[in-house]
Order: C-alpha cells, then sequence, then structure tokens
C-alpha cells in the first residue's frame, strides 16, 4: 500500500518589524540601561582598609620623590675619538719632529735655544694632543639642560645652555623630523658620544641670539626630564621611550 507524504511547505520569512515596536525595543533597552546604572550607582563602596590606605599613599610619595629626584640629573658623555682627531694628533706629531728637525739644522746658530725646543716644543706637542680629550657633562634642572666640555679633566667651559620651555623641537636622530631639520641651514653642535648613531636627539633651540641644531646622546631619565617640562616640544613616548 502506498503512502502519500506531504512535503514540509517552505518557512515563511519574517515580517519585518514596525518602526513603533523598534522605538519600543529600543525604549526599553534604554530603561534597562538606566536601572543598571543606578544599581552600580547605589552599590556600596569598597571599604580600605588604614594599612591599604598606606601603602597607596606611600607609593604615590615614592612616585612623587623620584619624578623630584629627576628634576636635577647630571650624567658624563664621553665622545669616540673621530678620524678628524686622529688626523690633528699626526699633525702635531709631525710639526713637533719637524721643528727639532730645523733645530738639529741650525743648531750653530741656536745651540743655546735647542733644549727649549726639544723639551719646550715636546710638553706643547703633549698638551695639544691631551686637550683633544673631552668629555660632555649634560645637566638637567627642573627642565633646563646645560652641557659644558671639560678638556683633559684640566678645565671646563660652558658649551650650551637651553631652558625647557624655550625649546623649539627635541626629537629622536632616527625619526623624521630630523631629516627634515637636515635641509635646513641651521648651525649643528654636536656633543654626542658616536656622530651619527641614531640613538643621538637633535634640539632645535637659540643659543647666543642664534638659531641651532644640538646633538646629544642623553639617558632615558634626561629625555624624561625635560618632557616633564615641555611635554607638546619633546618627542617622548613613555611606553616605547622614543
Amino acid at each position: 500500500m502506498r503512502v502519500n507524504k506531504k512535503k514540509p511547505e517552505a518557512e515563511r520569512a519574517p515580517e519585518p518589524l514596525s518602526q513603533k515596536t523598534v522605538e519600543a525595543i529600543e525604549a526599553r533597552r534604554a530603561v534597562d540601561e538606566a536601572e543598571h546604572e543606578l544599581l552600580r550607582a547605589a552599590a556600596p563602596v569598597e571599604q580600605v582598609t588604614e594599612e591599604e590606605a598606606i601603602s597607596a599613599l606611600s607609593r604615590a610619595y615614592a612616585q612623587y620623590a623620584r619624578e623630584d629626584q629627576e628634576s636635577f640629573i647630571e650624567i658624563l658623555v664621553r665622545p669616540r675619538r673621530r678620524p678628524t682627531d686622529w688626523l690633528q694628533t699626526v699633525a702635531i706629531i709631525v710639526a713637533y719632529l719637524f721643528l727639532v728637525y730645523l733645530g738639529l739644522v741650525f743648531v750653530q746658530y741656536i745651540a743655546f735655544f735647542l733644549p727649549l725646543i726639544v723639551f719646550g716644543g715636546a710638553w706643547g706637542a703633549w698638551w695639544a694632543i691631551t686637550s683633544q680629550n673631552r668629555e660632555y657633562e649634560y645637566v638637567v634642572t627642573n627642565g633646563d639642560l646645560d652641557i659644558d666640555t671639560i678638556i683633559a679633566q684640566r678645565r671646563r667651559r660652558r658649551s650650551f645652555q637651553v631652558k625647557g620651555k624655550e625649546i623649539e623641537l627635541m626629537a629622536s636622530c632616527s625619526s623624521d623630523e630630523y631629516r627634515q631639520f637636515q635641509g635646513q641651514k641651521l648651525q649643528t653642535r654636536d656633543y654626542s658620544a658616536k656622530a651619527g648613531d641614531p640613538k643621538n636627539w637633535f634640539i632645535v633651540s637659540q643659543y647666543k641670539g642664534q638659531r641651532q641644531l644640538t646633538l646629544i646622546s642623553p639617558e632615558e631619565r634626561v629625555i624624561r626630564a625635560i618632557h616633564r617640562f615641555n611635554p607638546s616640544r619633546v618627542r617622548y613616548n613613555r611606553m616605547t621611550g622614543l
């Protein structure tokens, strides 16, 4: 016996909701969210123990003390000798040997001065060569940067200074801004540890009435200390260190 099975009817697509129904659903959802916010606002505030409060205050004071301590920073940078330094050293030695040679050639005329030429020239050559040994001292005081050049640990001179709030721009030498300023005719002063190092930073500012570009090799705490007093001009990101 054959049984005829009826095929199921195709499911009908749901009818679209009317505009009033949609508005009602959205109104109900807004009411639920408002009730949720009221319940959360009315929830009791979590109580903090005295020990936890003292600990939080201690952490805040330590953070404040650390930042206050960083308002004065002093670091010493020893630059590497550059090819020009070696050329100057060779030139000084050659000049000294040539002077001694002249003294020996004309010894019959300047015999009395020959010891002065030999020993005095040697001392002068030593002084000139050791004067190429330089160090740069960076001092940051409340965002203001001073750079002193220490020559052979014998004397120092002030080479650069700028107030933190007067910095036009300070950024990494690996940034696009540095390449833009390289195309400008700015007087450049290099007080970095290594010339051409992408880890160097540059500062565009006025010094002695002249706009110049200054290269430095700062530690991150130096950058951070200056950034605190001029955050809009110092391109420092606390997360990346750049």
